[in-house]
């Protein structure tokens, strides 16, 4: 059975550098939003006149953050349907409260034998995902440190409501060591 397993958290709560470690272990596909969305995104927002580091707008939300999701979407249907353990990167935010969201995803893209696993990261320590945001130093987050008190409000683990669909919550705020690698790696080999 192929496995779909998506890596879901909110900014600087390590879901990148953890798929990453997870995907090279698994020798899995690894597909992050960002990578696929952001050359694209950038340019769009630009000639509407807008930051290209704007994610956090309405503008944002209305008229391009479908864009990036339905192209790491239709990448990873491509990769799954040529069984390809497949690893998915993006917060999903809007995606994960629909209960029948994945399902229909699978069935849209004709994936009948597809085992889906989330992995919802966060970090327990808020003070350590503002030291983290602040670490990578990138234009994108400005907003989010500039209204944190507001932002940090938000930083709770993602909630989960696929149907049928296992879900580890997974506490970031420790370096990373073997025995955290393997808890991760058994729950997603584990059927």
């Amino acid at each position: 059975m192929t496995r779909l397993i998506f890596f879901i958290g909110h900014a600087g709560c390590g879901k990148t550098t953890l798929s990453k470690i997870i995907a090279k272990q698994m020798k899995a596909i690894y597909l992050d939003r960002d990578t696929i969305g952001t050359p694209f995104v950038n340019k769009m927002l630009s000639m509407k006149g807008l930051s290209p580091d704007d994610r956090d707008s309405y503008a944002y939300h209305q008229e391009f953050r479908n864009i990036e999701y339905n192209a790491l979407l239709s990448i990873a249907a491509e990769n799954l349907q040529l069984d390809l353990d497949t690893i998915v990167v993006s917060p999903f935010s809007k995606e994960v409260s629909n209960t029948k969201w994945i399902s229909e995803f699978l069935e849209v893209n004709q994936l009948s034998n597809v085992e889906v696993k989330v992995v919802s990261v966060y970090l327990s320590n808020t003070d350590i995902q503002r030291e983290r945001i602040l670490a990578r130093n990138t234009s994108r987050d400005q907003w989010k440190l500039n209204n944190w008190n507001v932002y940090k409000e938000k930083l709770k683990p993602v909630q989960v409501s696929w149907d049928s669909v296992d879900v580890l919550y997974y506490d970031n705020s420790l370096d990373f060591s073997p025995f955290q690698i393997d808890t991760v790696i058994s729950f997603l080999k584990t059927t």
